[in-house]
């Protein structure tokens, strides 16, 4: 189910819901892929269209889910992905970790509950080998 404020939207495929003028989140089949091994698969994508420029595309699979994350530099930025500084040497993990922590503080994170993720023993090692 896709929910906004924990009501349900865009039930029909496709559709799309406006978020006043905050934005606009679309629901289909049209999108830019991730992995281009999924080509084959029935695609089901949502576009979060957000201010400042941001992009959210979320193709939603089976078993997991592909996330692409598009926005211009916004100022003191700094995230899982680094600070923007075109700094590769900054942007490890454990660098990020000391700028700022290592979870995102409940008050700033964009989806408001999660889900419990079970993992096979062979996606344990693979994980543990990351």
């Amino acid at each position: 189910d896709i929910t906004v404020d924990g009501k349900p939207v865009l039930q029909e495929f496709p559709s799309t819901f406006h978020l006043g003028t905050f934005g606009t989140i679309t629901y289909g089949s049209e999108g830019r892929l991730v992995d281009k091994a999924t080509d084959d698969w029935p695609k089901k994508i949502v576009h979060m269209h957000l201010p400042l420029g941001v992009h959210l595309t979320v193709l939603r699979w089976s078993n997991y889910v592909d996330l692409r994350l598009v926005m211009q530099r916004q100022p003191d930025q700094d995230g899982s992905c680094g600070n923007f500084d075109s700094d590769p040497v900054n942007d490890s993990t454990e660098a990020i970790f000391k700028r700022v922590g290592a979870r995102v503080p409940d008050k700033e994170l964009l989806f408001s509950h999660s889900a419990k993720v079970v993992l096979s023993d062979v996606e344990e090692k693979l994980l543990q080998l990351c």
